[in-house]
């Protein structure tokens, strides 16, 4: 029996040391990621830019404590970027994989027209070729655009207007607008101010005077609306109607940011909004 009993504790052991060697696996794999991400964002905006310091960044005090402890490891794993010091380099990065991070992210922040429940590829599959050509052009378009200089000053309501659209109360609601114009499932003056119901409540209607600020904002500053107050509803512009880029800043705010500062997200939903402006 005591054979028996130190054979398995011995078992024991080495499971739990295949299992935290697992979970530090996932956890170095995650950061990777997140690291990533960070970097098409941070491009996006600054396109020439090969470094960056790592308080730049905004990283959750362990993810950072992770990182700085295990430099070595990640620099092992990571192909396009690494860690000296304080700083991320990522001279070599290919912007093809930029584009590509924007064409992907377009299919987690779209739903689909319907959810194929048969067996697929991927999830792209999921989705029309029509609807695949305009994520395309989304991404070029951002991949392409000369970036505004802009003072924080002329950020804040850009930054206001990326919390709006960005508040989780009514996060299904603005998916469920942006997926169902670009299938042109709804037209100018329809009411969705059902779509915007409390997710948590389920009940409770979003106040129509928030997004009228914000709407009243965007008039003022002759920024393209998809959204419109009526008699206190919320209803459909004729803005995608007249031009399906008016989406732009809107995907943007939703665009995973890894560990980039919001404001370079910010500074970007500025210029799809001025982009746009000058456009139409």
């Amino acid at each position: 029996m005591a054979n028996i009993s130190r054979f398995s504790i011995r078992n024991i052991k080495k499971r739990i040391k295949r299992l935290i060697g697992a979970n530090k696996e996932s956890e170095l794999s995650y950061i990777i990621k997140q690291l990533e991400l960070s970097v098409y964002n941070y491009k996006i905006v600054y396109r020439n830019a090969i470094i960056a310091h790592l308080s730049e960044l905004v990283f959750m005090r362990q993810d950072l404590k992770t990182i700085l402890k295990n430099r070595k490891k990640l620099n092992r794993r990571m192909k396009y970027m690494i860690i000296i010091n304080d700083f991320l380099y990522f001279k070599d990065l290919p912007w093809e994989h930029i584009k590509n991070f924007l064409y992907k992210d377009m299919f987690r922040i779209i739903n689909p027209p319907t959810l194929n429940k048969t067996n697929t590829r991927s999830i792209e599959d999921n989705y029309p070729d029509t609807t695949k050509d305009l994520f395309i052009m989304f991404t070029n378009t951002i991949a392409t655009m000369q970036k505004c200089m802009v003072s924080v000053e002329e950020l804040i309501p850009y930054k206001d207007f990326v919390e709006q659209v960005n508040s989780y109360m009514f996060i299904q609601g603005w998916k469920q607008l942006i997926s169902e114009l670009i299938y042109n499932k709804l037209k100018p003056n329809d009411d969705v101010t059902k779509y915007f119901t409390n997710v948590f409540t389920k009940a409770e209607i979003a106040n129509p005077n928030t997004i009228k600020k914000m709407i009243l904002w965007m008039e003022k500053e002759k920024l393209p609306s998809i959204l419109m107050v009526k008699n206190d509803k919320l209803l459909v512009s004729s803005a995608y109607e007249n031009d399906c880029m008016v989406l732009l800043p809107y995907i943007f705010c939703k665009l995973d940011l890894g560990y980039a500062d919001m404001h370079l997200r910010d500074k970007m939903v500025y210029t799809c909004f001025h982009y746009q402006n000058q456009t139409m």
